[in-house]
């Protein structure tokens, strides 16, 4: 059955009942008139037009209710049923499912509805597995590159990083994807170094200088911006940064006359814990992440003063430290 034969049948039962009720009341009304008042068959006459009518009015007055609750009902219930499913398509739940009942018309939009959700749940799955399949390569080509490169939004949150930056930089690839490279910047050094020109927006001349495969590096930081078309077509809009750590190493030895790989010593009189102290900063958060507790144990007479290159020897007991504890289980004392 559908909406319009339904409604049609209860308007029609409702017209009939009142169409009976008055065909009633006229032929009881004529039986009436025709016998003398004075009789007894008046009084029954009458009587039984009475229970007649009346009997017949309960019925519509039943018949109506029923109609007023069900009939509404049936087409509204099955409508929220229907926006319902499509607001989970909007939240993207495309696996939801109508199984809508009553009219020949909700039927068919159940089934269509339904027919739709499963063609749009399988684009969803094939479109995931395209750009899981994009995203891996991406990842391989990045890591790849034997060049630190570094790709963050417009929030600084990095959205990729490669191997040899996470080497360089001494971190973890699970605590710092999604993660604000400035947050990062607080207990690296380097990171800090790194996007202070982007956060400044000054994008710097000079290579920056660090300490990775034992030997002193040069780094030319290079900046790109990541654009993308707008959706209206009007134009291009900014979605972050791309950094790339350029080794020129060789080039800025050569220019300064050293030979390649040799480092060159900058002593300074330096106080031993603020090298301890800046070691334990820079490794703390990856200490957290084995569940490492550092402690420091230093001799109760006064530490002397020491001349060495502070820069290098910080990086050399960074370096200790963190290989320390990528290889440790269990509490590890300094002393």
């Amino acid at each position: 059955m559908n909406i319009k034969t339904k409604l049609t049948f209860g308007i029609g039962t409702l017209v009939l009942m009142i169409v009976l009720i008055i065909i009633l009341s006229v032929v009881n009304l004529q039986i009436i008139t025709d016998i003398a008042p004075s009789t007894t068959h008046a009084a029954d006459a009458l009587h039984t037009a009475i229970l007649w009518i009346v009997s017949v009015g309960a019925l519509c007055i039943i018949v109506g209710i029923i109609l007023l609750f069900h009939l509404p009902s049936s087409i509204v219930n099955p409508i929220r049923k229907l926006v319902d499913g499509i607001q989970e398509i909007a939240n993207h739940n495309y696996s939801k499912r109508l199984e809508l009942k009553g009219t020949d018309e909700f039927i068919k939009v159940s089934n269509n509805f339904n027919r739709m959700s499963a063609r749009l749940q399988e684009y969803h799955v094939s479109t995931l597995a395209e750009m899981k399949s994009g995203k891996q390569y991406l990842e391989a080509i990045i890591n790849g590159i034997n060049e630190p490169v570094i790709g963050m939004n417009n929030d600084f949150e990095i959205l990729f990083i490669n191997d040899k930056a996470l080497s360089v930089m001494n971190l973890d690839r699970d605590n710092v994807i999604k993660v604000s490279a400035q947050k990062i910047a607080i207990t690296n050094d380097l990171m800090r170094r790194v996007i202070r020109p982007v956060v400044d927006n000054v994008r710097p001349q000079d290579p920056i200088r660090l300490y990775a495969d034992d030997k002193e590096n040069y780094y030319q930081v290079e900046y790109s911006d990541i654009t993308q078309p707008r959706k209206d077509r009007s134009g291009m809009e900014h979605k972050g940064y791309v950094v790339l750590l350029k080794n020129v190493t060789e080039y800025k030895l050569k220019e300064s006359g050293s030979e390649f790989g040799r480092l060159e010593l900058k002593p300074k009189i330096t106080k031993p814990i603020e090298l301890i102290d800046y070691a334990l900063k820079v490794n703390n958060v990856q200490a957290e992440k084995f569940n490492i507790q550092i402690e420091v144990d230093y001799p109760e007479e006064k530490i002397g003063k020491l001349f060495v290159d502070s820069e290098k020897i910080a990086w050399v007991l960074t370096n200790l430290l963190s290989n320390a504890i990528r290889h440790s289980y269990e509490t590890q004392e300094l002393s």
